[in-house]
């Protein structure tokens, strides 16, 4: 067996064992069994190269194939794929997302211009998220410096008097709120969801690359200068040893001599070679092309026998993991949570049909067994029923307010809001369709009053004015 050690975004270490031949996608599974999450198509493993390089576990290919050294293996998990924190399905996912965006805004990898005025609102979300309402002690103005350590250089007593003065606003919000309001104050940053990579340009300046969801940030860190381009601007994008190439093309449709970035090894060049294609697929495409998923290179030995047989699969090691967009990502996930839901459904059923039968039978024999056994039994049975039907709630609430169940169906993609929040949107959030119209729907059990008595209302009008129309003819 091998042994791999997966540090988790708040520095605990999960310990893991996978087949000696496994492949990186079985080690993320076993992960995320241990987690209990659904929604892998947003995390990663990620682990340093020879020269400390930060590379990207590739899912489709061999783990011992990718990494050296001895046992245990050492990787830590992340999200690979910052999407908007309304399309998070999941609260242990979200948790996730949560200490990744604090980790992050910790190390600077977040700060941009006009970063400091955002900094009460955030860290008076993290001390409410982590510490709860605020107190009057004399701590208080102690833990909000801790929180502010590598946040911001300057500890006045004005900026702490400012996140007093916002974290007091806060009374009273639960934990998993302030979790999520944190996200959403880090999607508005210009820089979420970029991944940077340290390049050299011809002249020899140090560049940082972000690639991002609209495209390629390029941040010249000699002479304090950014430069931004769009996906439709790039041509091709292509690598060579150590070096990476792009080809953009100008408004008039020619195209612009290819221009080199030098990496500090090929296995940097490669990935990020691999982050463009991957990030332009999963935020741009409808679905992951026939020449990304099937592309691959072969060693040595695998060449030689494919001169023979090309078909073979020796020494085959592709070069892209990516599986899923941003759009069947989510509805990968939703349908999963959905076939959770019915499963646990037929299970609740059978479960309470078995305990009413054997209540039957220990009454008719023995009170006191039925007393001390049963019930004991079925309150478990029915905590862990409740549990799943508080993340079955969870997966139903609107992804815009997260406060109500969805009951309007936005057309014509298909997504679903609550009526408040489809009557003031004209974009559909997840999807950005324009709306042509709303289809209101009925969900048994999964309804608000007020939603209810319109949905109610809304079709006794209709009926009333069926009738109206029969009379006249």
């Amino acid at each position: 067996m091998m042994r791999c050690h997966i540090c988790l975004p708040d520095s605990h270490v999960l310990e893991i064992e996978v087949d000696l031949k496994a492949t990186g996608q079985q080690c993320l599974d076993k992960v995320c069994e241990r987690l209990g999450v659904l929604e892998h198509d947003y995390l990663g493993l990620r682990y340093h190269g020879n020269k400390q390089e930060q590379l990207w576990l590739n899912l489709r290919n061999r783990v011992d194939q990718q990494v050296s050294g001895h046992q245990p293996f050492r990787f830590h998990l992340r999200l690979k794929f910052c999407v908007q924190p309304h399309s998070i399905q999941q609260e242990v996912t979200r948790h996730l997302y949560y200490l990744q965006v604090w980790q992050d805004l910790r190390n600077g990898q977040l700060h941009q211009r006009g970063f400091e005025d955002k900094i009460p609102k955030l860290l008076a979300l993290v001390a409410q998220a982590e510490n709860g309402d605020q107190t009057t002690n004399m701590y208080q103005m102690e833990i909000y410096e801790n929180l502010m350590t590598g946040l911001c250089h300057n500890t006045n007593q004005n900026v702490l008097e400012d996140v007093s003065q916002e974290h007091l606003t806060l009374q009273g919000m639960p934990k998993h709120t302030a979790e999520y309001g944190l996200l959403q104050e880090v999607a508005q940053l210009p820089t979420f969801g970029y991944e940077f990579h340290e390049v050299r340009s011809a002249h020899g300046d140090k560049i940082l690359f972000g690639v991002g969801p609209e495209g390629l940030l390029l941040r010249n860190v000699v002479e304090n200068t950014e430069e931004t381009l769009s996906y439709p601007s790039i041509h091709m994008a292509t690598h060579r040893e150590r070096e990476i190439y792009l080809q953009l093309i100008e408004d008039s449709g020619d195209l612009l001599p290819a221009v080199g970035y030098k990496l500090v090894s090929r296995k940097a060049a490669v990935a990020l070679y691999r982050c463009i294609t991957e990030m332009h697929s999963f935020y741009r495409c409808d679905t992951v092309s026939c020449d990304v998923s099937n592309q691959f290179c072969r060693d040595l030995k695998g060449t030689l026998v494919s001169i023979f047989n090309e078909n073979s699969d020796l020494g085959k090691r592709y070069i892209f993991d990516i599986k899923r967009t941003s759009r069947e990502a989510y509805d990968y996930a939703r349908r999963k949570l959905y076939s959770m839901s019915q499963s646990t459904q037929s299970l609740a059923t059978s479960q309470c049909l078995g305990s009413m039968q054997s209540m039957d039978i220990d009454r008719d024999n023995n009170a006191l067994d039925r007393d001390n056994t049963p019930l004991d039994c079925a309150s478990s049975q029915c905590q862990e029923l409740k549990e799943r039907l508080e993340h079955l709630e969870e997966a139903l609430l609107c992804c815009i307010c997260m406060s109500r169940f969805v009951a309007t169906v936005l057309c014509p993609c298909g997504h679903m809001t609550c009526s408040n929040c489809a009557r003031k949107i004209e974009e559909c959030p997840l999807c950005r369709t324009a709306i042509e119209r709303r289809q209101k729907v009925y969900l048994q059990n999964f309804s608000s009053h007020e939603e209810e008595g319109e949905y109610q209302g809304e079709y006794q009008q209709q009926q009333h004015q069926e009738e109206i129309a029969g009379e006249l003819v």
